[in-house]
């Protein structure tokens, strides 16, 4: 029984190690997805000016 429930806890550590990574990994892709929009909202605007230009 004992043998068992250390292996539970070890267990639930590496499930909390794996969550903690995705999380992080989500963080970044969420702020790489920011800078994409935002570089997206300047390219529309630029295209706009030039498109009144002509």
């Amino acid at each position: 029984m004992l043998e068992k429930l250390e292996e539970l806890t070890l267990y639930t550590i590496q499930l909390e190690k794996a969550n903690q990574q995705l999380q992080q990994q989500r963080r970044q892709d969420h702020q790489g997805l920011q800078a994409v929009k935002q570089k997206q909202a300047e390219l529309e605007q630029l295209l706009i000016q030039v498109l009144k230009q002509k």
